[in-house]
């Protein structure tokens, strides 16, 4: 019930979902559901999205109703407090993955730092291989049941790895000798 009365409270709709009101919520939220589906099969960008992604493997979902419950799940967790479009925030997503950002480290720095063992862990390095092997961007859910462990092993190792690399970066001294990088610690107390 929480994700529907988000989604409520954000297009600011005129269905009501009350605790304890089980009749009404539920016709409430069929009567919502089906309004927002309807409003999905009017968006041709988000059909062509949906039919450019969609192979033999996968349920086709001519009426939009598993999509509807997709994006309705997305709104209620992920969208801004506007009236923002579900395909606007998706673009924006899309976006987000910037082929501009760059590390401020060169590959061989990077390189370096692969091979620091107090940096990437051998299981850091079984979670990067993971997400690698699995396509780039996944969640630690998806990895735990393709690779086994617990969803928290990934949550915890990777973030445990962004913490190691922020450190030690932050202490990354860059100098080119000859036409190499070396990297070394500013500190010898920082192991």
């Amino acid at each position: 019930m929480n994700e529907i009365k988000a989604i409520s409270n954000k297009f600011e709709s005129s269905y009501t979902f009350k605790k304890g009101d089980y009749a009404n919520n539920i016709r409430n939220f069929l009567d919502f559901y089906n309004e927002i589906c309807a409003k999905l099969r009017k968006d041709e960008e988000l059909k062509s999205m949906l039919a450019s992604q969609i192979t033999d493997t996968y349920y086709p979902d001519p009426e939009l109703r598993t999509l509807t419950t997709g994006i309705s799940f997305f709104i209620s967790r992920w969208l801004p407090d506007t009236t923002e479009s579900a395909i606007s925030v998706m673009k924006k997503i899309d976006e987000w993955e910037s082929k501009e950002y760059t590390p401020g480290l060169s590959v061989d720095e990077l390189e370096a730092l692969l091979n620091d063992k107090e940096v990437f862990t051998d299981s850091s390095l079984a979670i990067m291989k993971r997400m690698l092997d699995y396509g780039g961007q996944v969640t630690c859910t998806q990895l735990a049941m393709k690779y086994g462990e617990d969803k928290n092993f990934y949550n915890s190792g990777s973030s445990s790895l962004a913490r190691r690399m922020a450190f030690f970066i932050s202490f990354v001294k860059r100098r080119q000798v000859g036409s190499e990088f070396a990297i070394y610690r500013n500190c010898e107390a920082v192991r």
